[in-house]
């Protein structure tokens, strides 16, 4: 963008860039770290910019989980069980057995990746 300004018989041009900010991280919460066999919660992605700024993106963010015997990732189309299930915008776990797994949602904007996870 140029920016003129003339004053006096004085002339002066200015060039202005504007950018978009610079995706810098991605992180996952959600309300508890623990749930019981059958219990669902939802969990949250919340990016993070370059010029300080944040954002939710839950829903444009693509989830999974470690281990899909353990707990999965859902949405209103359906479940995602880890790996290839990925569900984008889906971010409803389920508890299926006893163990540990990790909650993990990456999100990509203007050809910037960041990954979270949450245990």
């Amino acid at each position: 963008m140029t920016i003129n300004a003339t004053y006096g018989g004085f002339s002066v041009t200015a060039q202005l860039t504007v950018t978009a900010p610079v995706l810098q991280s991605l992180v996952v919460t959600a309300a508890a770290n623990s749930l019981h066999v059958g219990q669902s919660q939802t969990y949250v992605a919340t990016a993070y910019y370059d010029d300080g700024t944040s954002a939710a993106v839950t829903g444009s963010a693509t989830w999974t989980t470690s281990d899909a015997n353990i707990a999965v990732v859902s949405t209103s189309g359906g479940a995602g069980r880890g790996g290839p299930g990925a569900v984008v915008g889906g971010s409803t776990v389920t508890a299926l057995a006893v163990g540990s797994v990790s909650i993990n949602a990456s999100y990509t904007e203007n050809g910037v990746t960041k990954a979270g996870s949450a245990r």
